[in-house]
């Protein structure tokens, strides 16, 4: 799908760069505090409550006891829905204000904890529940119902006959609620939206083989009939991706390989419908990423190859080990352990746990043959990663490209930068104390001809994903971790030595945690 034109896309993102000296627009009024809640509320005597269905041996609201609940046989059933929704994105932390209210912390973190990331279940043929689509009720760990009946022939039809629906009796629909990221990030707020619903999907696909079950994301899917079917109207709250929730003696990874990422078109002007050319640009996006029409548009092909290229000449090209890490607890219990760090420790952090969690974020969570090497995501041949190494022994501080699909390191610049590091960080401290920074960029014009305007969204939940790995590595190895959707970008492009044409997707901070923090 070449393009010789500016897409939407690119013109989005560089309109919401962040740049030094030129910040105003970005600014907020006087608001301490979001007025729109971060829960969905419903008014039905039909909810299902999951409490009783979790590992736990008193309730995780009110510390009280868990109420009984037990699970009707079959699998999978509401035992496994129960868990892995808990642990994607559950409440797992209450923190009281002296107003007398209380802010809810989840398992997947979010840009100023203002989780805009909404879960609706797709069930069939789950013992005790009847078939429908249901909401996610967060705060109460419960389902509510906002479609009756099988929902199948509707999901199979308006995700191209994706094979991982077909064997499915459970599918995740995830969207995002744009109020509650925009009144704090304006018009970047969908860049944070599309980040933080890759945080749970990065849970979700790390954490579904513990319930027995394969977690397939699925991007390519009209948008319009299937924000339809959950009531949504899209300028408000829009689908973003699904995951297809097959259990795993039933995949057949040859089959799902063939259902590579949906491309949509590219944008000439307005998006068709809608009648203000002036109207908000991430909602003309958006809408110009959608997949419209009967017929499947051809699927992207992820390149892997592509990865190994940039900086082949290098002059140091470090081999990583790739490690294992030894759960204390198991992964659902460092999910909800999970904490952005606060503060870094200027302390070295081995290069072993380095190469450990490299490794963790991009090994796949089941052998996925479409992308080879590389965990399940859309396309993650399109980031490109760099590591800012400012205390890493025994590598020299610099910045190095990484390979995942050969797992080492090739310098790219030496030198010290975590001056440099703190001011793209928009001056915060963990840019400079941290051990090592993650840069995620992108080449928009080489994802825009695989992808049309979709792209976008790609690559951002791709980016969220591969971030919410390296923040359940780092629990696993005592690392703190913490994501940067914050920074000044033309910066960001100029520190990691990244082609100026690229675009910064994400930064994550890791290190060794102050205690307490």
């Amino acid at each position: 799908m070449p393009t010789t034109r500016r897409a939407l896309c690119e013109r989005f993102h560089e309109e919401t760069k962040y740049v030094v000296g030129a910040m105003e627009r970005f600014r907020i009024g006087p608001v301490w505090r979001d007025t729109s809640s971060p829960f969905k509320s419903y008014h039905s005597e039909r909810v299902v409550d999951l409490v009783g269905y979790l590992p736990f041996d008193r309730h995780p609201f009110t510390g009280g006891p868990m109420p009984a609940a037990t699970a009707p046989e079959g699998s999978p059933g509401l035992a496994d829905v129960s868990r892995l929704l808990f642990f994607t994105n559950g409440v797992t932390a209450i923190l009281p204000f002296p107003d007398g209210t209380r802010h809810y912390l989840r398992a997947a973190p979010s840009a100023g904890a203002l989780y805009p990331t909404e879960i609706y279940v797709a069930l069939r043929e789950i013992p005790g529940v009847e078939d429908g689509i249901y909401s996610y009720l967060v705060r109460d760990h419960a389902l509510v119902p906002v479609w009756e009946g099988d929902p199948w022939e509707a999901l199979e039809r308006h995700t191209f006959g994706h094979p991982a629906v077909a064997a499915s009796r459970v599918v995740f629909m995830l969207s995002a609620v744009w109020a509650r990221s925009e009144w704090r990030y304006l018009e970047r707020a969908y860049r944070r939206m599309l980040l933080d619903t890759g945080h749970v999907l990065g849970n979700a696909v790390a954490l579904a083989p513990g319930t027995g079950l394969g977690a397939f994301p699925i991007g390519g899917f009209r948008d319009g009939p299937l924000n339809e079917r959950l009531l949504l109207t899209p300028s408000d709250e829009a689908l973003l991706c699904l995951v297809a929730l097959p259990r795993l003696e039933a995949v057949d990874l040859e089959r799902m390989s063939v259902a590579g990422p949906l491309p949509s078109t590219v944008a000439e002007g307005p998006p068709p419908g809608l009648s203000d050319p002036e109207a908000d640009l991430s909602r003309q996006l958006h809408r110009a990423s959608c997949i419209v029409g009967e017929s499947a548009p051809a699927p992207g092909v992820p390149d892997p190859a592509a990865l190994e290229a940039p900086y082949a000449d290098a002059a140091e090209q470090v081999a990583l080990d790739h490690g294992w890490i030894e759960w204390e607890r198991g992964i659902e219990v460092a999910a909800i352990a999970r904490r952005s760090a606060r503060r870094l420790l200027r302390e070295p952090m081995p290069l072993e746990k380095l190469g450990t969690l490299l490794s963790f974020a991009y090994q796949p969570a089941l052998p996925h043959a479409a992308v080879g090497p590389l965990f399940q995501a859309f396309d993650p041949s399109l980031l490109m990663t760099y590591v800012v190494v400012h205390d890493v022994p025994p590598l020299e501080p610099g910045v190095y490209f990484y390979v995942p699909t050969r797992h080492e390191l090739r310098l790219v610049r030496p030198g010290e930068f975590r001056d440099e590091s703190r001011r793209v960080c928009l001056e915060q401290d963990l840019g400079g104390d941290a051990s090592a920074l993650v840069v995620h960029t992108a080449d928009l014009q080489r994802a825009v001809a695989r992808y049309g305007e979709r792209a976008y969204r790609y690559l951002h939940l791709d980016a969220g994903h591969i971030g919410q790995r390296l923040n359940l590595g780092a629990v696993g190895l005592g690392l703190g971790a913490s994501g940067i959707g914050g920074f000044y970008d033309n910066d960001a492009t100029a520190l990691v030595g990244a082609p100026p044409t690229d675009g910064v997707a994400y930064i994550t901070c890791l290190g060794v945690p102050q205690a307490g923090t």
